[in-house]
């Protein structure tokens, strides 16, 4: 049985249900993303956080979440991920790099449409 995991609890004061949520979300969108893709616009507004861990944690299910966007969401953050390769952030790039490995792999994925 799925466990169901309550997005809020990434907004949570303490910090170990916090992350111990983005812990759960990270594992489930490396092995079966599909569950999380109904909360993908939920993850793209993480993406402005001004905590860098749940940003981190976004960039990472953002790119789980291009195997089975059906909607092509992912691929309208292109140009705000390449952003990040800009900001300094060391880990920030990592985080975008990995994540662009895993969008780039996709068969209706054009970058010169998008850049």
């Amino acid at each position: 049985m799925e466990e169901k995991i309550n997005l809020d609890d990434l907004s949570s004061k303490d910090p170990g249900v916090k992350f111990g949520c983005a812990k759960k979300l990270l594992s489930i969108a490396r092995n079966n993303p599909s569950p999380l893709y109904l909360d993908i616009d939920f993850f793209i507004k993480i993406l402005d956080s001004g905590n860098h861990i749940l940003k981190w944690t976004a960039i990472d299910i953002i790119g789980n979440l291009s195997r089975v966007d059906k909607d092509n969401k992912v691929d309208k953050l292109i140009r705000k991920m390449y952003g990040y390769l800009n900001s300094g952030e060391l880990i920030t790039v990592n985080h975008v790099i990995s994540a662009l490995s895993d969008i780039a792999p996709l068969p209706n994925l054009n970058i010169r449409m998008i850049l």
